[in-house]
């Protein structure tokens, strides 16, 4: 019987007698276990957990070539989506490919400036600048890459596996399955007040709200796509149940009791509990994904005129979720939005979103490289977050600073395809399952508009399932075919069939094998700095020096990382780093004391720092410690100074780097540059004193400092400190105290002051012998916290210098009734008891 001439049944499913099918099962249970196993292993962000998720994919994708290449008959799926994928593949492949620096200056004339110009005289460095890559960083490159191309197999399965309206159905139902899984652990772990994921894993944001994963708004958005998946075999049950136009209130009661609507029931209270749990997850981003994504669900309704009459389900749908998650958390919801307002963070948002434009204008056609950007945008970054954030908050401006209009370009085409294939299969064809595409639309929305927000789909769990659905959806689109052998298919005829079929599992193989080789060396290189990290948190915790045996333990551990990641930048650099730490330990007044084969090994560390440096030319760790090393051990301050200013060109956000390119522009009396550079410093960490001691005492510039200070009031208090002393500037020294004194004053005139600050001016007030302002002081403060014992005594105390003795005696018995053991609080009572005026209860 020959399969691809069968009339298919009324249902559309062909007979399953292929002797091929039996696969095709296999990679339905792989899927199934991968889809399942992504979220579960904490969204796949770890080196293990992406080695199992690109060896489940290469299994998979093994499996189908292989049933091709053994079935003559089972062709491969075609669809023009593939186009765009694979050119972004070959593009982010080029980006790690050596190529002559004439070319890359041709196609990114910023790549080889920044590259000869932060290398030069770096030893070793002149042969990468001979061949160079489009990568600034190739390790990202490649990380990324392998992940990219595991995602590019997920898809291609779901392409070929899931064409038939029952395999669909049921990769829907095991996306549901999952999701409600995920979302019930989420709430569990809410109700219980759980600051673990998995009550034993790792911490949370001080509590465990996202389930599986980490990161609250990486949950948010697999909960967003397990919601659209649930909605869209809503639909589909919906539609079959209400097909019939125009019927009257008696059937549509009937139906409404029809067992079908059972499971409609079951998935509604996973979309609602969905809903509920990503609001108690505090992500904003996902939350007004959701409701963006489920107003278009209406939409995608609309566009088919037999779905038109299921419009009011889903508007009833959205106002029961909103009405129950208003129920469970008002407030919460309430504070969200409110905090949307709060001007710092949209400034800072907005702040990154500039600061990448110039990055992406530095490298405008071929971007920094693929996996890049934690390590390149430092150079750009003006924004004042200490953290360093290891993606944009911004998925498409990542995409377009990593991969230039090049790789923007083909991503755009890719999705604007895909929502070709999604009109297509939302008008319908003729097959009832065509409606789930209004479902996985919706779902495929709300992480689109969280993607301006987040980066959620850098985690293999969301990129997997977000390759599942639109893989869904082009799927969706063919089956308006009146025969499954009308679906598009790869025909090769004649010799070329085999090889054509064994070409494209080897080349996928291969690609596929590259992948894993370099999973397993990055997971060998992980568990392997785990295991020196345990041994350094046991030596922070002791607060010992630690012992020969202790740091050698450290330091094998941290070399086999290095050796089983050599081009990983940073576990070259913490090894350096550790290996400083080793033999810096024994120090004299502060000072460390080398014996001469201690300072050879300091050289040596400096060496590896600067051979670090053209894995990743960007990084400027390696530079600040080199630097620090060469000025402060070596006596070489030439090169720790051409060190430091290259620190701060590579990572002006870092304050150490900020605090000492200043002092290298100070000593070469480059006054503006440095101020520049400590305000950077200033707006990072905050430490005035080290910036008063800076311009004051080494570059003799008093007035500098009183500028910096400016209306600050903890840094002029730091600035009276430094310009206090003799021989800087007593005068100056006054004014800035002068200046904070009548600082303090006006913020506490206002309505809203902080006890705090009130607690400061009665201090204040009181060692200026203002009794009086002292005490009003401590008065208005108490009211703000009445429970403060301390600051009670404090006021007791005042009173009685004051001679104000009865009132003095109440303060302390009312310290007395708060804490009755309070001894202090006794003597005073007693002391004051005896004085003239005393009253005594």
């Amino acid at each position: 019987m020959n399969w691809h001439k069968q009339k298919s049944d009324h249902r559309g499913e062909a007979p399953d007698i292929h002797p091929g099918n039996g696969m095709l099962v296999a990679v339905e249970v792989l899927m199934v276990a991968l889809l399942a196993f992504a979220p579960m292993a904490f969204g796949a962000v770890e080196a293990w957990s992406e080695q199992v998720v690109i060896g489940l994919v290469g299994l998979m994708v093994a499996m189908v070539l292989v049933r091709a290449l053994i079935y003559r008959k089972s062709e491969l799926a075609w669809s023009w989506t593939y186009l765009p994928m694979i050119l972004f593949l070959g593009w982010a492949a080029l980006q790690l490919v050596p190529l002559p620096a004439g070319l890359v200056k041709f196609v990114s004339p910023g790549t080889v400036s920044l590259r000869s110009e932060l290398l030069a005289g770096v030893a070793g460095a002149d042969a990468a600048q001979g061949n160079m890559t489009l990568s600034l960083y190739p390790h990202g490159t490649r990380h990324d890459l392998r992940m990219l191309l595991a995602i590019a197999g997920v898809f291609f399965v779901v392409l070929n596996v899931y064409q038939r309206p029952n395999a669909i159905k049921r990769l829907l139902i095991a996306i549901v399955a999952i999701g409600a899984v995920v979302i019930a652990l989420a709430l569990g772990q809410d109700l219980t007040g759980a600051t673990r994921v998995y009550w034993t894993g790792p911490l949370g944001r001080g509590r465990a709200t996202a389930g599986p994963f980490i990161h609250y708004s990486h949950f948010g958005q697999f909960v967003n796509m397990s919601i659209g998946a649930a909605l869209g075999l809503a639909i589909v049950l919906l539609h079959k149940v209400f097909r019939r136009h125009g019927m009257s209130a008696a059937e549509i009661q009937d139906r409404i009791h029809h067992p079908q609507m059972r499971a409609v029931w079951i998935l509604s209270a996973i979309m609602i509990a969905g809903v509920v749990s990503v609001l108690l997850s505090g992500s904003r981003g996902a939350t007004i994904a959701i409701a963006v994504a489920l107003g278009f669900a209406i939409f995608g309704l609309s566009r088919n005129r037999k779905l038109k009459q299921l419009g009011w389900v889903v508007v009833g749908a959205v106002v029961v979720i909103a009405a129950t998650a208003l129920l469970f958390e008002f407030e919460g919801i309430t504070g969200k939005m409110e905090s949307l307002k709060a001007g710092d963070q949209l400034a800072q948002r907005w702040q990154i979103l500039k600061d990448l434009t110039v990055s992406w204008a530095r490298f405008p056609v071929t971007g920094t490289g693929l996996g890049t950007h934690e390590f390149v945008f430092p150079m750009f970054d003006r924004s004042t977050v200490l953290e360093l954030a290891t993606h944009a908050e911004n998925e498409y401006a990542q995409l377009l600073e990593e991969t230039g209009v090049v790789g923007l370009g083909l991503c755009g085409l890719f999705l604007a395809m895909i929502w070709v294939n999604w009109g297509r299969a939302v008008r319908g064809g003729g097959r009832s399952v065509q409606v789930a595409a209004v479902g996985l639309g919706c779902g495929l929305v709300a992480i689109l508009v969280n993607s301006l927000v987040d980066f959620g789909q850098h985690t293999a769990a969301n990129a997997c399932l977000t390759a599942v659905c639109c893989g869904l959806i082009v799927n969706l689109s063919k089956l308006g075919a009146k025969r499954e052998d009308e679906i598009p298919v790869v025909k090769l005829t004649g010799h070329g069939w085999m090889f054509g079929r064994a070409a494209m599992l080897a080349g996928v193989m291969l690609a596929l094998g590259w992948a894993m080789l370099a999973a397993d060396r990055e997971t060998r290189a992980q568990k392997a700095w785990a295991s020196a990290k345990l041994v350094g948190a046991h030596l922070a915790q002791a607060g010992e020096i630690g012992s020969n045996q202790e740091y050698a333990e450290l330091l094998l551990n941290a070399e086999a990382a290095v050796a089983a990641a050599p081009d990983n930048v940073t576990y070259g650099y913490q090894l350096n780093y550790l290996r400083w730490r080793s033999i810096s330990r024994v120090q004299d007044d502060g000072a460390v004391v080398l014996t001469p084969a201690s300072m050879a090994y300091a050289k040596r560390i400096v060496g590896e720092l600067h051979q670090l440096r053209p894995l990743c030319p960007t990084y400027g760790a390696p530079v600040l410690l080199a630097g620090q090393l060469e000025e402060s051990i070596l006596k070489d301050k030439g090169r720790g100074s051409e060190a430091y200013l290259t620190a701060f060109k590579l990572s002006p956000g870092d304050p150490t780097a900020c605090l000492l390119a200043a002092k290298v522009d100070v000593r070469q009396g480059r006054y503006d540059d440095a101020v520049k550079k400590l305000e950077r410093y200033l707006q990072r960490s905050g430490g005035f004193s080290e910036v008063a001691e800076l311009l004051a005492v080494e570059g003799r510039r008093p007035e500098l400092v009183m500028d910096l200070a400016h209306d600050n009031y903890d840094w002029l208090l730091a600035a009276g400190t430094v310009l206090g002393r003799p021989d800087v500037s007593p005068a100056l020294a006054a004014q800035a105290n002068r200046r904070a004194l009548a600082l303090l004053r006006t913020r506490c005139e206002a309505s809203d002051v902080p006890a705090e600050l009130l607690i400061r001016l009665a201090k204040e007030d009181y060692r200026r012998k203002d009794l009086a302002g002292a005490a009003e002081c401590y008065k208005r403060a108490l009211l703000l916290d009445y429970g403060q014992v301390e600051w009670r005594m404090d006021l007791a105390r005042v009173l009685a210098e004051e001679n104000r003795i009865p009132e003095a005696m109440s303060e302390v018995r009312v310290c007395l009734r708060l804490r009755e053991e309070y001894a202090d609080a006794k003597v005073l009572l007693g002391e004051l008891s005896l004085r003239p005026g005393a009253k005594l209860e």
